[in-house]
């Protein structure tokens, strides 16, 4: 299980805590693919349906937020978030079909997730950061110092 950590954190609690969230569902994920029971199959399948209607969820926030700031490289972060999609997706359905296990699963996704907050959430906020954002936008965003 992997835990959050401060090396994950792009300095806008509101993302971290997003963040956050995905890799706990990420880690219930990996709990209940190591019980590897039949009756354990639908509680497995939820968690992995919450996973990805919070990714979603999370991606079509985030975008939204961007929008409003007027980031500039907003629409090759999308598409960055429609890979991560893409590929969650190519690698669900062997899982569903028993083709791969859960451990397989994880180390397809998790990585590609955790890259992604660390590299192109981070330089969003790094953005946000050097631009005046109207005071409602600034909130949400909630920067905090990097030496928080």
């Amino acid at each position: 299980m992997l835990r959050w950590r401060r090396a994950f954190q792009s300095t806008a609690p509101a993302l971290d805590e997003e963040h956050a969230r995905l890799l706990e569902l990420f880690n219930f994920v990996q709990a209940q693919g190591n019980l590897r029971r039949e009756a354990d199959l639908p509680e497995l399948n939820r968690v992995i349906g919450e996973l990805i209607d919070y990714a979603v969820a999370h991606f079509a926030r985030e975008e939204q937020l961007m929008a409003e700031v007027g980031y500039p490289d907003l629409a090759a972060h999308a598409l960055l978030h429609e890979d991560l999609r893409t590929d969650l997706f190519a690698v669900l359905r062997p899982l569903v079909a028993g083709e791969i296990p859960v451990p397989t699963f994880l180390r397809l996704t998790r990585g590609a997730f955790l890259k992604h907050f660390m590299n192109a959430d981070y330089h969003f906020v790094r953005w946000a950061r050097s631009h005046s954002c109207p005071p409602h936008l600034e909130r949400r965003l909630t920067l905090r110092n990097a030496d928080n």
